[in-house]
C-alpha cells in the first residue's frame, strides 16, 4: 500500500485513482505486445496460418503497427497463435532507410517489444 501521508493531498482517494492510472500507464509503454489489442483486420493476419501473408489498407488503417507487433512476437517468441523458435531471423522492407526506417519502423519496434527483451531497458 502506498503511504500518501507525506503528501499535501486535499483528497487521498483521488490520488492513488491517479497514480494507479499512471502505473497503467507505465506498464502499457513496458510490456508492449504482451497488452497489444488488435483491431478485426490486423487479427485475421495476425491469425492467419499461410507462410507468406501481407497486409494492405489506406493510411493510418494499422499496417506499421501490425507489422511490428507481428515482428516483435517473432522476435521474442511470444507469439500467441504460433510457435515460434528463438531466436528466429526476419527482414524488415522498407522503401527509404534514412527517413522511414529510423523516423518511423524502428520506434515503432521499440514500442512494440517488451522492454525487458531490450538491452538496457529501453
Amino acid at each position: 500500500m502506498i503511504d500518501l501521508s507525506e503528501f499535501e493531498i486535499d483528497n487521498p482517494g483521488k490520488a492513488l485513482i491517479a497514480l494507479a492510472v499512471q502505473e497503467k500507464r507505465e506498464r502499457v509503454i513496458r510490456d508492449g505486445v504482451r497488452r497489444y489489442i488488435p483491431h478485426f483486420k490486423q487479427d485475421l493476419f495476425h491469425r492467419s496460418p499461410k507462410k507468406i501473408r501481407a497486409i494492405f489498407g489506406g493510411n493510418r488503417s494499422g499496417k506499421t503497427v501490425a507489422g511490428a507487433a507481428e515482428g516483435s512476437w517473432w522476435a521474442t517468441g511470444l507469439h500467441p497463435y504460433r510457435s515460434v523458435p528463438v531466436p528466429s531471423h526476419g527482414r524488415v522492407c522498407t522503401v527509404d532507410i534514412a527517413n522511414y526506417l529510423e523516423r518511423i519502423i524502428i520506434p515503432e519496434y521499440k514500442r512494440w517489444i517488451p522492454h525487458d527483451f531490450l538491452k538496457g531497458g529501453m
